[in-house]
C-alpha cells in the first residue's frame, strides 16, 4: 500500500462497494494514464468499485486507457461508497489535481 499524500491530496481506491475490500492511495497531482503499474506496483486496472476522495483533491476517473471513455468528476472530500454501472470495475485512468485543503482551527 501507498503511503497518502501528507497534504490530502489523494483519492482511495477500493476493490469492493461501500469502501471495503482491499484499498490503496493513488497520490497526486498526477495523471495517470493507466492504473496497471502505479508508482508503488501496484495493479487497480479495472478494480476499483468505490473510492474516496479527500479533502485536499479533485480528481477525473475514465473506464479507458489515455483518458478517454466514460468518466466520472469526483469532487474534494466526497466519498463514492457505489459508482455509475458503466464505471464499477471499468476504470483504467485517473486525473488527480490538488486543491488546498481547508485549514482546521
Amino acid at each position: 500500500m501507498t503511503a497518502p499524500n501528507p497534504e490530502g491530496c489523494y483519492v482511495k481506491v477500493f476493490d469492493q462497494p461501500q469502501l471495503r475490500g482491499t484499498a490503496d492511495f493513488v497520490n497526486g497531482p498526477m495523471r495517470y494514464v493507466t492504473l496497471a503499474a502505479l508508482p508503488n506496483g501496484a495493479n487497480w486496472t479495472n478494480r476499483i468499485r468505490s473510492l474516496e476522495v479527500r479533502p485536499g483533491a479533485t480528481a477525473t476517473a475514465w473506464a479507458d486507457a489515455n483518458f478517454t471513455g466514460t468518466s466520472i468528476e469526483l469532487r474534494v472530500d466526497t466519498r463514492y461508497t457505489t459508482l455509475a454501472t458503466a464505471l464499477v470495475g471499468n476504470i483504467e485512468s485517473l486525473d488527480v489535481r490538488c486543491v488546498q485543503a481547508p485549514r482546521l482551527e
